[in-house]
């Protein structure tokens, strides 16, 4: 009975499971191109950081001119003003910002390697040995990407911004088939009723 019930409260979404389709199709197109152009989206989501931060520091530093009687005020105008430096420098030197943010990459895939390993060591959770395999993956990655530098900061952000743009493109395109076959059979149900009414 649950079941029926949950499907009709999907019925507004299934109908529209073309347009999910097509985002689905569009992410795997975007990740196939880059995946393609790796050197160009690891800049261009360099830049794209950029002026993320230098927009975040603007935004910090017009809040501190509306709380000027706060003690705290100070901190934030500093914040604000690195913000701003940092989002100018990576913007004006995007590919040295690049090889900064590679090598961050490598570090963090590293660090969340060795505690996901050790947390599958320890704990002993059911099918542990998925979760260590995942921690010694990610271990060499970032191992290798480490290694590499700076050469791997020509395609690491851009090969994983594609990875990602891919994998999101997948599962989505396979969400609108499922939404499609919910369609059908809402479709089907609606011929019934009126025959049932006859």
């Amino acid at each position: 009975m649950v079941m029926p019930l949950l499907l009709e409260g999907l019925q507004g979404v299934v109908s529209r499971w073309r347009w999910i389709l097509a985002w689905g199709i569009l992410m795997i197109v975007l990740g196939l191109v880059a995946l393609a152009t790796p050197f160009t989206v690891s800049l261009g989501t360099t830049l794209f950081v950029g002026w993320m931060i230098l927009l975040g520091g603007i935004i910090e530093l017009g809040t501190t001119f509306s709380a000027r009687g706060w003690q705290g005020v100070l901190f934030y105008l500093l914040v604000g003003i690195l913000d701003i430096l940092f989002g100018l420098l990576v913007i004006s030197r995007p590919i040295e910002a690049l090889g900064m943010f590679t090598l961050f990459f490598a570090a963090m895939l590293f660090v969340a390697g060795v505690f996901r390993a050790c947390l599958a060591v320890f704990t002993h959770a059911p099918n542990w040995w998925v979760s260590l395999l995942s921690g010694i993956v990610s271990i060499l990655c970032g191992v290798m990407i480490a290694a590499e530098w700076p050469e791997s900061a020509i395609w690491v952000v851009g090969t994983f911004v594609g990875v990602s743009l891919l994998m999101r493109g997948v599962s989505t395109t396979s969400l609108a088939w499922g939404l499609r076959k919910l369609d059908q059979r809402f479709e089907g149900r609606r011929k019934e009723k009126p025959a049932q009414i006859a």
